[in-house]
């Protein structure tokens, strides 16, 4: 017993313990290799089994239908355009089968739905009638009569008899049944036990509720089973149905809608309910409600807390019912004023590309790290696949689009984790060119790294939350997408590649193979002496300056120029044609008579537009008129004419009247401005000026306001220098152009932040002293830069490979969006040396000549003495 004792004794000692946590050579290889394996197998499990069958394409990646709907307001007071979005996303959104519904603001009278999936001609049809068609909502008894009409109650009887057949053809009629409401919305209702959802309809008026009691209590009057209180929606289409194709179920229902919904036509089996039609037509889209009414209702408002069929409501279709009853009420119509089909094999190829460019991005990056890095060169490899699969994974589940902006946030994100890998990297070599032990130059990389990639990170962060917050859709897209991604890079850069990195390189095997890290021999001895030691960058920096002028002055010449030839101030940018506003006309078969035009059809419908263009004043007819297909099947076409030229009703009946020999057509026309264009430049500009706010805060506490000073005019330098050279070299100023400025902006914030991080490094490492003259200074903003060069130069290589790619492969990223990249990441690099480093120089020169000036004369110095002395205590001398 006494051994048994001993043994656990040892056990459990501290001795033991202590042997037990710490870490040996064999532990840390352990670990390594478990982390590292443990990353593959998530990165590929999680891959091939959830996040590529699982993600959700934007329509530009999976092809689709794209519906432009005009809002027409019926009265002065116009309904918020962001309020009918929310409305249609409501009722048409994952419901009526028809999933994956997508709708975006367009203008302040106009919204873009986005369907994405293949719909036949009369799957579109019915989609477009699903979009603009209001629902009617009607009460009536087990007659099938209704209760209201134009907003009183009239008891139904023989005298009163309406045939529905002859009202669903009069909508005037129809629509005189509609009862007196004013507002529908969603509620959880909280009472009781039963929790549920429900839908209250708010009454008209006092009148109204005076009319909704006499109902009820006409209601309540009749005996159970026959005090039944039906609530109809979209009845008119239920009738229609019945008629035109189960004309003899309809017959045998005595042509009552309540009879013909059940099956058998038999609402009532003696003691058992009947059962709803569901296969041959889906009851509950029509008969949404069904109570019994036992006591007069009074009161402002009633409640729809089930359907027919007894079920409670969920949350999607309470939403659903509450704003199908809205729009059938609201004081708007909607029109589809143009759609366009986006075949599906088009938009696969374009998905296939953007995937083949992330590995290509990928397998070059990766070379990049194996060739300076070594195995650590590996490790970030890995590293960067857990950064892709974690930002993808965010999207797959929290059912983000894969979307080209989405892409373009990605490899933002990508250029931000090449950073962080090579800001570490560097300088753990750097510390081992210096002579310091391979433990002590990883220990002094890890402290110092460590808070240039906290506030490189926070201020990517706050950059991205103001631009969600003031921008506008495409512009919120990419700042939320770039958080994804600061995650992923947070994840796998920050906590898994430092880990690991700490774990391998404190084993003995780096100590004797250095050259493993992609440690150069040659720079091993300190005889050899880096080329850029001893430029003086700042000297230099008034030569820098000097070039930006002649760039800017060159830019506003030739901004000018194209601006007095057009003799409109903004022409001197090469506007998109959404930024310049125009017409689009669209010709498609007559929508009432559900007929389409074919290929053959449309062909000579463009070809006689562009031959009689100049008949009818179309300038460049074969640059404007193109041909659209409006389903996968290409059975539908459409001719739309898109031009920033004005076309007056003249024209388009003098189209009308050429093309109606060829085919019956109707011809859609709608005006666009460049009233959102603007309006999202404008959201943009103020989202970037706040950003600009937020960065200065954020280096004033940080740093201090030289500094900040320093960063905000550079910042604001390289915002002017990108749009000139959008100016100078005419690049196409459209939506993601703009989103690049966006991208800069972070790029270049990102930048500067690392190199402020090592002025602060070495003002800390060089200098003890109360203040600093001049030129030592200038001595840390030389070598400051001199220490951030080499990861600068790496860094714009990565981005000319990512921005390059992007514009070779990635569809529909143009190139006005990767040249502007490249352009201002060429420009970030020297306006990171040349303006922020010249500028803080010039500024904290004042700041320590000031210090220095108070020193001298005692400004700090107390008068009279600066302790009290007490014998025995403090009356030492050192």
């Amino acid at each position: 017993m006494k051994k048994i004792g001993q043994f656990f004794k040892n056990i459990f000692s501290a001795s033991t313990l202590k042997r037990f946590f710490t870490l040996s050579n064999w532990k840390r290889w352990f670990f390594s290799f478990f982390i590292v394996a443990a990353t593959i197998t998530t990165v590929v499990a999680g891959t091939t089994l959830y996040t590529t069958k699982n993600v959700k394409k934007s329509i530009k990646y999976g092809g689709g239908q794209e519906f432009l709907v005009s809002i027409e307001n019926n009265n002065e007071s116009k309904t918020p355009v962001t309020e009918v979005a929310r409305s249609v996303q409501n009722r048409i959104g994952d419901s009526n089968n028809f999933n994956d519904v997508r709708v975006d603001v367009e203008s302040d009278d106009k919204l873009k739905i986005s369907k994405t999936g293949d719909l036949s001609v009369k799957e579109r049809q019915t989609f477009e009638k699903l979009l603009t068609t209001k629902s009617t909502l009607i009460f009536t008894d087990i007659s099938g009569q209704p209760l209201f009409r134009n907003g009183v109650f009239v008891e139904p009887n023989e005298n009163n008899k309406i045939n529905w057949e002859d009202v669903v053809e009069d909508e005037q009629i129809l629509n005189s049944f509609v009862p007196p409401i004013r507002n529908a919305r969603q509620n959880f209702n909280s009472f009781g036990s039963n929790n549920s959802f429900v839908v209250d309809v708010t009454l008209s008026n006092k009148t109204a509720e005076i009319e909704w009691t006499k109902a009820t209590d006409y209601l309540s009057k009749k005996a159970q089973g026959q005090n039944l209180l039906l609530t109809w929606l979209n009845i008119d289409d239920l009738i229609n149905i019945a008629r035109n194709e189960y004309l003899n179920e309809w017959i045998k229902a005595n042509k009552n809608p309540y009879n013909f919904v059940y099956v058998n036509e038999t609402p009532d089996q003696g003691q058992n309910q009947g059962v709803l039609k569901t296969y041959s037509i889906n009851a509950d889209n029509y008969l949404i409600n069904k109570v019994g009414v036992n006591t007069p209702l009074r009161g402002e408002s009633f409640s729809i807390p089930s359907s027919a069929r007894g079920e409670r409501l969920t949350d999607e279709s309470s939403k659903k019912l509450a704003e199908n009853i809205k729009f059938g009420i609201a004081k708007y119509d909607l029109k589809i004023v143009s759609s366009n089909f986006i075949s599906a094999n088009e938009t696969n190829n374009a998905y296939l590309l953007s995937l083949i460019a992330i590995g290509v991005i990928f397998v070059l990056i990766a070379i990049m790290f194996i060739v300076n890095y070594g195995l650590l060169g590996a490790l970030s490899t890995i590293s960067m696949a857990l950064y892709l699969f974690i930002t993808m994974l965010m999207f797959t589940t929290l059912r983000g689009e894969y979307s080209p902006i989405a892409l373009a946030s990605v490899m933002l994100g990508l250029l931000i984790f090449f950073n962080s890998i090579v800001l570490t990297y560097s300088r753990l070599k750097q510390e081992i060119y210096r002579g310091e032990k391979m433990r002590k130059a990883l220990a002094t990389t890890m402290r110092s790294t460590l808070s240039t990639l906290f506030d490189s990170n926070i201020v990517i962060i706050l950059i991205s939350f103001m631009l969600f917050y003031f921008g506008t859709q495409g512009i919120r897209t990419f700042s939320i997408s770039l958080v994804f991604s600061i995650i992923g890079v947070a994840t796998s850069a920050i906590l898994l590649t430092r880990f690991v990195t700490s774990m391998l390189v404190n084993t003995k095997l780096f100590s004797k193979k250095p050259n493993l890290l992609g440690v150069r021999s040659k720079k091993l001895n300190h005889a050899f002496v880096n080329k850029f030691t001893n430029l003086n960058f700042i000297s230099h920096s008034k030569w820098y300056l000097v070039a930006i002028g002649i760039f800017v002055l060159l830019a506003l010449i030739t901004f000018g120029v194209f601006a007095g030839i057009n003799q409109n101030i903004s022409a001197g940018f090469n506007r998109a044609l959404e930024f310049q506003g125009g017409v689009n006309i669209t010709i498609q078969g007559r929508q009432d008579l559900n007929t389409t035009i074919n290929i053959e059809q449309a062909t000579q419908i463009r070809d006689y537009l562009i031959n009689n263009s100049a008949n009818l004043n179309i300038s460049n007819a074969s640059d404007v008129i193109s041909l659209s297909a409006l389903d996968s099947q290409n059975n539908a076409y459409s001719v739309v004419i898109k031009t920033s030229q004005s076309i007056s009703p003249q024209q388009i009946s003098a189209i009308r009247n050429g093309v109606q020999a060829i085919a019956s057509v109707d011809i859609l026309s709608y005006g666009f401005n460049s009233l959102s264009s603007i309006e999202f430049l404008l959201n943009t500009i103020y989202a970037v000026l706040v950003a600009l706010g937020i960065i200065f805060i954020y280096i004033l506490i940080r740093f201090k306001w030289t500094y900040a000073i320093a960063v905000l005019i550079a910042l604001i330098i390289d915002i002017i220098l990108g749009v000139s050279f959008v100016a100078l070299a005419r690049i196409e100023l459209n939506t993601l152009t703009i989103i690049a400025f966006a991208a800069l902006l972070i790029i270049s914030a990102n930048d500067k932040i690392i190199l402020i991080s090592k002025i602060k490094e070495q003002m800390s490492l060089n200098f003890h002293t109360d203040f600093i003259e001049k030129e030592g200074v200038e001595m840390v903003a030389n070598k400051a830069v001199q220490t951030y060069f080499k990861r600068s130069i790496y860094s714009l290589i990565a981005m000319v490979i990512i921005a390059s790619i992007v514009a070779l492969f990635i569809y529909p990223i143009e190139y006005s969006f990767s040249v502007t990249l490249i352009f201002g990441a060429i420009n970030t690099v020297f306006s990171s040396i040349f303006i922020t480093m010249f500028i803080w120089n010039k500024l904290e020169s004042k700041r320590q000549a000031g210090i220095k000036k108070r020193f001298k004369n005692k400004y700090w110095v107390i008068p009279g003495v600066d302790e009290q002395i007490f014998p025995g205590i403090n009356d030492f001398i050192a």
